[in-house]
């Protein structure tokens, strides 16, 4: 028998709490928020904006062994993320290569980093599902109007907001619009 840690433990507290990590919800959250905000060439969407806030923070967690020990997999990113960098040097040369592929490294190790540093226990898991199941049901009603309908009042109540990805048309499927929602 395993003993029980503090985190395991059952009790009131700990059962309704049962939820994601604050860093997670929002880049989860940021996932479904079309805004984007340019600075120069640069196309800087919510869920890029939570990465950049977060990827120091969980890259000093993972250096200083608070995300547990390095593994194969964490240095088989890293591998990719500068495979990435290289092919694209190579091919577009060293000015075309710094921006995609800081985006790159951004969106895959700042998100893998991001869960491999704050989702650790079955409870972060738990909270990370109970959080996109949440976000369907929230967007849902959404999506079916737009099939319904074609029209994208999500995107267009975004828009009143700040700028937003555009609304790209496709051509139907079994009569029903192709959902951005």
């Amino acid at each position: 028998a395993r003993p029980a840690t503090a985190r395991s433990r059952s009790s009131p507290k700990s059962d309704a709490r049962a939820g994601a990590p604050l860093p997670v919800v929002l880049f989860l959250t940021s996932l479904a928020v079309p805004w984007i905000l340019e600075l120069g060439p640069l196309r800087l969407s919510a869920y890029r904006l939570v990465l950049i806030v977060m990827i120091v923070p969980c890259l000093k967690m993972w250096l200083s062994g608070e995300a547990g020990r390095v593994r194969i997999p964490d240095i088989a990113l890293l591998v990719y993320c500068f495979w990435c960098f290289l092919s694209i040097l190579v091919i577009h040369g060293p000015t075309a290569a710094a921006e995609p592929s800081g985006i790159i490294f951004l969106e895959t190790m700042g998100a893998y980093l991001l869960a491999r540093c704050y989702v650790r226990t079955a409870d972060d898991f738990l909270g990370v599902v109970r959080v996109l199941y949440r976000m369907v049901l929230l967007l849902a009603p959404f999506a079916l109007f737009e099939a319904v309908t074609g029209r994208n009042v999500l995107l267009e109540m975004f828009a009143m907001v700040a700028p937003t990805s555009p609304d790209i048309y496709m051509d139907p499927r079994w009569g029903l619009r192709r959902v951005h929602a």
